[in-house]
């Protein structure tokens, strides 16, 4: 097995592993009123500078979403790949401590 926590998994260096951040931080600005100021996706890791509206969902329940909603469907997404066996193991083995 790979070591995932020493190096990290280059998760987001295809599209579709993007594509699932960016339309989930669409979803959560449209419908959780979460205000993104500035965010950057590295190849194993993001930054964002975020807040959130006063009428929207508490800061701590947005980011929790996030946070579940993308790491469940990269995997689900890498589990369909059979290219990133690798990927599978690391993820799985993080899944409850992945880092945005």
């Amino acid at each position: 097995m790979p070591a995932c926590r020493q190096t990290g998994v280059d998760v987001f260096t295809r599209d579709a592993y993007r594509q699932i951040v960016i339309d989930s931080l669409s979803y959560c600005q449209k419908e959780k009123e979460l205000v993104i100021h500035a965010w950057v996706l590295m190849s194993n890791h993001m930054h964002m500078i975020i807040s959130r509206s006063d009428t929207g969902a508490s800061f701590s329940h947005i980011v929790r979403d996030f946070k579940k909603y993308c790491s469940s469907q990269i995997i689900r997404s890498i589990e369909g790949n059979t290219e990133k066996v690798g990927e599978i193991a690391c993820l799985s083995a993080d899944r409850d401590v992945m880092d945005f």
